[in-house]
């Protein structure tokens, strides 16, 4: 990772993705948690509301596309 990405990570305290408990992998189910947190964020609601209402559906067991679709 780029020396500059490394400091803003450390000053900030973490990302988005950190702070809602998506573990980053390169898997459909991580990929679709932060699809489902992209979608939150971009509400025009504010950031902590997204990243609860994001734990919340991730702990009903909507962390899939078909867990998603179970929930509804």
């Amino acid at each position: 990772m780029d020396a500059v990405v490394k400091r803003l990570l450390r000053e900030s305290g973490g990302t988005f993705a950190e702070e809602a408990g998506i573990t980053l992998k390169d898997q459909p189910a991580a990929l679709f948690k932060l699809l489902v947190l992209a979608n939150l964020l971009s509400a025009r609601i504010s950031s902590d509301i997204a990243l609860a209402a994001a734990r919340e559906l991730f702990d009903a067991g909507g962390g899939t596309a078909r867990g998603m679709g179970r929930l509804t």
